[in-house]
């Protein structure tokens, strides 16, 4: 998703872009994911895999809040680092309850559908906002002619989309169930 919106004219104008700024909106996240899955390895065999999960899908949680409310480049760079933290928090814990509560003969099955239907998702939520930045960004073309001054309304990217939140809210609602 990151890539759809690092070409939008409004988002790169309102944070005032750079290459090397572009770069670790779309990095940062990952060495946030590092960061996570290290420093939160031990906590599933602490607390137990479910709340592991639960205050991993938090913390990604609130890096998305943060996030969708960013006011300049080093809170959106936050909370990125954030979103990652929880995304490596999931990487640790959900294979591992994944292997201990599927039956033998599933396991390979189901560990391998995790591995890769997350990156299904990722794939279906960066089609979704590709969509919707495609739509803003030939809209942004027409309206420029009439008054830039006259946009009232918030920029797109400002606004996420329904399927923005969904990794999160299922990995939430699924840790107590």
């Amino acid at each position: 998703m990151m890539n759809a919106l690092n070409i939008l004219p409004s988002y790169t104008e309102y944070f005032h872009l750079t290459s090397a700024t572009i770069a670790l909106n779309s990095g940062i996240v990952w060495i946030g994911a590092i960061v996570g899955s290290i420093a939160l390895a031990k906590v599933p065999d602490i607390i137990g895999r479910k709340p592991s999960i639960f205050y991993a899908a938090l913390i990604a949680i609130l890096g998305s809040g943060i996030q969708a409310a960013s006011q300049n480049i080093a809170m959106f760079l936050v909370a990125r680092f954030i979103l990652g933290l929880g995304i490596g928090g999931t990487y640790v814990a959900v294979p591992l309850l994944i292997a201990e509560t599927l039956p033998t003969k599933y396991r390979s099955l189901g560990l391998g559908a995790f591995t890769d239907l997350y990156y299904v998702g990722g794939l279906l939520s960066a089609g979704e906002g590709s969509s919707h930045i495609a739509l803003h960004i030939s809209l942004e073309r027409k309206l420029t002619s009439i008054s830039k001054a006259s946009l009232t309304a918030p920029p797109r990217w400002l606004r996420p989309g329904p399927g923005a939140c969904l990794p999160s809210c299922r990995s939430f609602l699924l840790s107590y169930r």
